[in-house]
């Protein structure tokens, strides 16, 4: 069985939409603590510290609004979102 990677899967969809290529980058592995840090302390909620990303969509800061999707997000983004940068984190 074919498994791909999360980085495979955003590869595909990057060429399946490659307008948004100039969009996204990879951070380098020694600035993901960082980043980590920056998103937890921005956006998450931790009442221990030993709480991690995982399960984070559970433990978002206020205001915050939840939405399911009919068909690939893509379509709905520019109708949704008025900033200039969106924080897109994904994991295996």
């Amino acid at each position: 069985m074919d498994a791909l990677s999360i980085r495979d899967e955003i590869e595909a969809l990057l060429k399946q939409f490659p307008d948004y290529r100039p969009n996204f980058c990879e951070i380098r592995k020694n600035n993901w603590k960082q980043l980590k840090y920056e998103n937890e302390r921005r956006f998450i909620q931790k009442k221990h510290f030993k709480e991690d990303l995982h399960w984070a969509w559970l433990r978002f800061k206020e205001p915050y609004f939840a939405v399911s999707f009919v068909g690939p997000v893509f379509n709905y983004l520019d109708g949704l979102i008025n900033e200039k940068e969106v924080y897109f984190v994904v994991e295996d």
